[in-house]
């Protein structure tokens, strides 16, 4: 071993005369020798110095890198490195050593060479490459100038969200352990032996233990069963770890359409516009991040479990806890807000072991079918409040009432109002429509639940036959694409479609939530088909008052004979106008506003 350090010195200090009389292939060859004996800061530093006078610049690159993870700092460590990234024309690690540099003037310098080196590649590698630098931290003016087109990501990636926690593998490993940890405590063969050891201790108790036993299996097959409430102690509430931040996490399911994840942009938006400083987190089901991408809104994606091949509900409610819990522990939120119609075992699994300092709120939408299966009622134990959008009807408000959960109910959601303008241009001169046109808008469903082909079919067939009329065909971005040809037939694939409500005369549309609530929103006389096959939905008692007084049309069992009728009539002009007015009296303000307000100040 001495043997080894006195050659490895006498390399290196050969290594060092070489260098000094400008020799770097021999200064490179002894320095390599001595680090193969015994890597050292010396052997580090003559090594990569040596490469990069010889202008092997990833070699020299990849030694500094290698040095820092060992903890050494080597001379004009930060300056070679720099120049290493350069000659290597890795600008990503450059920009990410330029950003070192604590003068201004120095830095500014750096990144100016990385500007000329950027400029020298195609519009399509600038900027992938100017995405990656955004990585290392904000972007630097003097880089954001170059984007082609004056893109958004330059604004958008000057805003960065901090302070966020840096995960290391300990810190998943122990809230792993520590979930772990909390489902064996709340399993009933846990409970059960626990009772059993207290009740050794004491004479009363052991008495007392055929009964307290009895009582206690009662209680655990009852929450099994999900007829009683039984809420996990949480395990992080003594986690000095958890330092909550100005966050939001906001978990919409989806199910055949965009209703959910249509509301919780809404609230969503409506948060941003009361606090800009409010990070934004969404963990949905939902495939369309692009839509989260485009608001600046963090997204996260988990597949539905029918999208996987035969998963059994188990298996997937234990990838929706692991994945959520890893969201909470990186952005630790103030609050957490679900909207979906039933929670998912998983998600109450996560959301249990976190402490009283994150809020948790189930925005949950009323007009639910009479004899649908109730929910267990210990899915409101993991809620500390509901929030429930208001609908046409009287909202039943039993459940939480009996569960004894801080109830909210706002006006219905919505991501567009009459108050919103974010386009100057038409429908009609997007879709070349002519000006002096009646527009009808169609859309039926995302067509998952029910086959509405045959119906879709007579619908087009008719309004077909009035040559004023144009149609605007809704497709859904999560449905299949539509092949319809016809002259006067336009497609509208956009999210969201009520951006363009002002420009519609009437509609024919079944009677999901967000299309009855947008309609009356911009007072368009509408012709509703309800989809009686939904799962939870009572769209035929939602949209009962607005036809008892003649706001709109319901047509239940549609056939060719009663939609002639109803077209024809929807067609008039003056048959509009007095449905719009009458529409006007539904009219309520944006309960995104309000909604946004109160979850802000619980």
């Amino acid at each position: 071993m001495l043997g080894i350090s006195w050659l490895s010195s006498k390399l290196i200090h050969g290594s060092r005369i070489s260098y000094n009389l400008r020799n770097y292939h021999s200064s490179r060859r002894k320095a390599r020798f001595a680090h193969l004996l015994k890597p050292s800061r010396n052997s580090f530093d003559l090594l990569a110095r040596s490469n990069l006078r010889l202008k092997k610049y990833s070699s020299a690159r990849n030694l500094y890198f290698k040095a820092e993870s060992k903890g050494h700092k080597l001379l004009d460590h930060d300056v070679n490195l720099f120049k290493a990234s350069i000659g290597s024309a890795s600008l990503v690690s450059a920009y990410q050593v330029a950003l070192r540099f604590a003068k201004k003037d120095e830095r500014n310098i750096k990144i100016k060479i990385i500007k000329s080196h950027l400029l020298k590649l195609s519009e399509e590698d600038q900027i992938k490459i100017i995405e990656e630098m955004t990585q290392t931290g904000n972007l630097s003016s003097i880089i954001s100038k170059i984007l082609p087109g004056n893109t958004n990501l330059q604004l958008k990636d000057q805003i960065k969200y901090k302070n966020h926690k840096q995960l290391s593998s300990e810190v998943v490993i122990l809230d792993r352990h520590r979930r772990e940890i909390s489902r064996l405590k709340s399993s009933g063969a846990y409970q059960i032996l626990d009772h059993i050891s207290s009740s050794l201790h004491s004479p009363m108790k052991l008495l007392l233990l055929p009964f307290s036993i009895s009582s206690l299996s009662l209680k655990l097959i009852k929450g099994r069963l999900g007829t009683l409430s039984i809420k996990k102690n949480p395990i992080l509430s003594s986690n000095e770890d958890y330092e909550q931040r100005n966050a939001i996490l906001l978990f919409p399911t989806n199910g055949v359409g965009f209703g959910h994840f249509t509301r919780m942009m809404a609230l969503a938006k409506a948060i941003r516009k009361e606090s800009k400083d409010t990070e934004i987190v969404f963990f949905t089901t939902m495939p369309t991040l692009h839509l989260l991408s485009e608001e600046g809104f963090i997204g996260y994606h988990i597949p539905g479990r029918y999208k996987y091949d035969s998963m059994e509900p188990k298996i997937w409610n234990t990838l929706c806890e692991e994945m959520l819990n890893l969201i909470l522990l990186q952005h630790s939120p103030s609050h957490f807000i679900f909207d979906g119609a039933y929670p998912y075992r998983g998600m109450l699994n996560a959301i249990s072991n976190w402490d009283s300092r994150l809020t948790k709120i189930w925005l949950k939408r009323g007009s639910i079918k009479q004899g649908v299966k109730k929910l267990p009622v210990d899915s409101y134990g993991f809620f500390d409040a509901i929030l429930r959008p208001g609908d046409s009807v009287k909202t039943n408000f039993s459940d939480e009432v009996d569960n004894g959960v801080i109830l909210k109910e706002v006006s219905p959601l919505l991501i567009y109002d009459q108050s919103s303008s974010d386009s100057n241009q038409s429908l009609r001169q997007r879709l070349d429509i002519p000006d002096n046109s009646v527009l009808a808008y169609v859309q039926l469903g995302a067509g998952q639940i029910n086959n509405i082909d045959n119906l879709l079919s007579i619908i087009l067939r008719i309004l077909s036959n009035y040559p004023q009329c144009h149609i605007i065909m809704a497709e859904s971005l999560i449905g299949e694409r539509l092949n319809v040809g016809q002259k006067r037939l336009r497609l509208l694939r956009d999210f969201p479609n009520s951006r363009w409500f002002r420009d519609i005369d009437f509609s024919i549309i079944a009677g999901g939530y967000n299309s009855y609530h947008e309609m009356v929103e911009f007072c368009i006389p509408s012709i509703i088909i309800p989809n009686t096959n939904t799962g939870r939905d009572d769209q035929v008692k939602r949209i009962q008052h607005a036809s008892s007084i003649g706001a709109m049309v319901m047509l239940k069992n549609p056939n060719k004979v009663t939609l002639e009728a109803a077209i024809d009539r929807i067609m008039e002009s003056e048959v509009r106008s007095l449905m719009a007015s009458r529409i006007e009296k539904l009219r309520k303000p944006n309960g995104a506003v309000e909604a946004a307000k109160w979850i802000l100040h619980l």
